[in-house]
């Protein structure tokens, strides 16, 4: 189940922007043959590439479909399992995952709360022994996951939206120099005539494109909800880590576990909602 909810992640998405990427290769194409009247005999056929490139891209996610809902939900029984585990060695069965109600996810749940219900009828931890594991196993390495998630996403981005603020302003200062000295008829100072062609044509269509196709993928890719929940996750986890340290009775720690399990939990969920309707173009 682990290594089914390892593989096949980023492949839905890659082939999504795939396909973005490669009807804006197929559009530059074109604005630079209109912009600099170029009659290259390769350039209809490296239009038909990209364009083709991205048809066979978007039926690829169709078929894709159905391994990526099944990944969704082998990731979210893998997390059901990790929360069980960290959990297992309280003096009561955690009651988390039995008041969960998703379709799929039943049986799944009610056979975790029952294995944990007779595991700890039969098994007592010392809280000394638990805590540690705990803190080692289940928040450090939640921490440290979502530092790595952190490191990946925030630059790219921070990447991607420079990009698209770039792009915008330039096609504003295109766009309005163009409009100025056609309609005041200002002359355009002496430049080659490579130079006005690429400032009042190719880079007025090319560069909103663009920026269109930057800020699709930070879209597609959730960059931003993403960052914000990360670092969010990763500022509760850390406080929580402290209160679990500064535990001494079972009662207390039992909360704080708890609740560090249900923000854990309701962060998979959402992950969960989102992912498993994601439908192809």
């Amino acid at each position: 189940m682990r290594l089914a909810a390892s593989q096949g992640a980023p492949h839905f998405r890659r082939l999504i922007v795939a396909t973005v990427m490669s009807h804006v290769m197929a559009t530059l194409i074109a604005t630079a043959t209109v912009a600099y009247a170029l009659h290259m005999l390769a350039l209809p056929w490296a239009k038909l590439v990209f364009v083709t490139f991205g048809l066979v891209a978007a039926l690829a996610l169709r078929r894709h479909l159905r391994s990526h809902h099944s990944w969704v939900r082998c990731r979210l029984a893998a997390e059901f399992c990790r929360s069980a585990l960290a959990t297992w060695g309280l003096p009561r069965a955690a009651p988390l995952l039995q008041d969960l109600d998703l379709v799929g996810a039943r049986r799944l749940t009610r056979a975790l709360y029952i294995l944990h219900t007779r595991s700890s009828a039969t098994r007592s931890l010392p809280i000394e022994e638990f805590k540690p594991v705990y803190l080692a196993k289940r928040i450090d390495d939640q921490i440290a996951y979502f530092n790595r998630q952190v490191n990946k996403a925030l630059p790219v981005y921070r990447r991607l939206m420079a990009g698209f603020w770039v792009a915008t302003l330039l096609a504003v200062a295109c766009i309005a120099s163009y409009a100025v000295t056609r309609t005041a008829g200002i002359a355009v100072p002496p430049v080659p005539l490579w130079v006005e062609e690429t400032a009042f044509v190719f880079l007025q269509i090319s560069l909103p494109v663009v920026a269109a196709s930057l800020i699709s993928i930070i879209s597609i890719n959730d960059l931003q909800r993403r960052v914000a929940r990360y670092q969010e996750m990763r500022a509760l986890l850390t406080a929580n880590r402290a209160e679990v340290a500064a535990c001494l009775t079972w009662n207390s720690l039992e909360h704080i576990v708890l609740k560090t399990e249900r923000v854990l939990l309701q962060e998979v969920i959402e992950w969960h909602s989102l992912r498993s309707f994601a439908e192809p173009p």
